[in-house]
């Protein structure tokens, strides 16, 4: 299971650096216990009823709640959008340390449905070729390791 966050710098807009940012990590683990950190998150689900509809997250939050505690290891690649027209404008930051989520919260997120009707689960997009596009990979250096 994974979960992406999109960011998009205005003040890039029209640059060369024009780039819709994504960073993604695992949900390797499905716990029990609800992640404090997805509440205002999940309680915001419950009133998106309609395909399409949205809702303020309250109180907003910085993107880091919803990041690995541990940003040490990463992948990079430009990639492009995972739903049509699957344009190549993406920058991808992919974390080695998996996030957990409560299984109750997750829930919430296989009852919302897409503008087709269907349930928001399963939508997984086929592997894509690289089009000699290089991945990066950047080990990070542990507080521990500096002495």
């Amino acid at each position: 299971m994974l979960v992406g966050f999109a960011y998009f710098s205005s003040t890039l807009a029209g640059s060369s650096d024009e780039r819709l940012k994504v960073f993604r990590s695992d949900f390797a683990q499905v716990v029990e216990e609800p992640n404090p950190a997805w509440n205002d998150l999940a309680r915001a689900l419950t009133h998106l009823e309609e395909p399409g509809a949205d809702h303020p997250v309250h109180p907003p939050a910085p993107l880091s709640r919803w990041m690995p505690d541990d940003l040490s290891g990463f992948y990079r690649y430009n990639g492009s959008l995972t739903t049509p027209a699957c344009d190549e404008v993406v920058v991808w930051t992919v974390f080695e340390t998996p996030i957990s989520i409560g299984r109750r919260q997750l829930r919430r997120w296989h009852r919302l449905t897409s503008k087709t009707g269907g349930r928001l689960t399963g939508n997984i997009r086929p592997l894509q070729v690289r089009n000699d596009r290089p991945i990066l990979y950047d080990p990070g250096f542990p507080f521990s390791s500096f002495g």
